[in-house]
């Protein structure tokens, strides 16, 4: 695809992002894409057969924005405890930001598209393979004793699922998330027994 072309499509990718985000898929149009991309509605169907086309396109877009991060923080030169925190943080604010794809992970959503199960068996793949890496590289520099890398990390992601739902629900600002982020892991790497006991 020509540079002109791939910049128009990622021009209404951006625009349709935005209106989902808003309205949501159900009450989106086609020809309020087209509008708010000052484009006429034929340009759109060059590049994108339906409304569920352009969804799917910006849902992907939004996961790889949030895999390339995640990659960011598995590969960054600092200790596995440091890379766990940030890589739970980093996946919570990039999903606050990422609803299009979040939705998709709702099992609402699996009624109506085939490819909302796919996203969502890839993304559990992916995160889990990302913090298998990250513990197996802790145990490895001696900063983790873990027995069973499989069971922590399914503990890990148990916990941050039902952290981050909460977190979806009260809203929370920032500054209190990375603060509940830090709690969980005190409670985690250094439990909640006194030591001299």
């Amino acid at each position: 695809m020509k540079q002109n072309n791939l910049a128009t499509k990622d021009t209404i990718l951006q625009v349709a992002s935005n209106i989902f985000k808003k309205f949501g898929f159900q009450k989106t149009t086609v020809d309020e894409i087209a509008h708010a991309a000052r484009k006429a509605k034929g340009s759109i169907y060059y590049y994108f057969k339906n409304k569920d086309d352009i969804f799917q396109a910006v849902v992907e877009n939004e996961y790889q924005h949030l895999k390339n991060e995640l990659l960011k923080v598995v590969d960054k030169k600092e200790n596995s405890l440091f890379k766990l925190k940030e890589f739970f943080l980093t996946r919570i604010q990039i999903m606050c930001e990422s609803q299009n794809f979040t939705e998709t992970l709702n099992n609402e959503y699996f009624k109506y598209f085939n490819f909302a199960q796919n996203f969502s068996k890839k993304f559990e793949a992916l995160e889990k393979n990302f913090i298998k890496s990250i513990l197996s590289e802790g145990v490895k520099n001696d900063e983790l004793i873990i027995n069973n890398i499989d069971i922590s990390t399914q503990a890990l992601i148990i916990t941050f699922n039902g952290f981050e739902n909460q977190y979806f629900v009260k809203k929370n600002s920032i500054t209190n998330l990375e603060n509940e982020i830090n709690e969980i892991f005190n409670i985690i790497f250094n439990g909640i027994k006194k030591t001299n006991l």
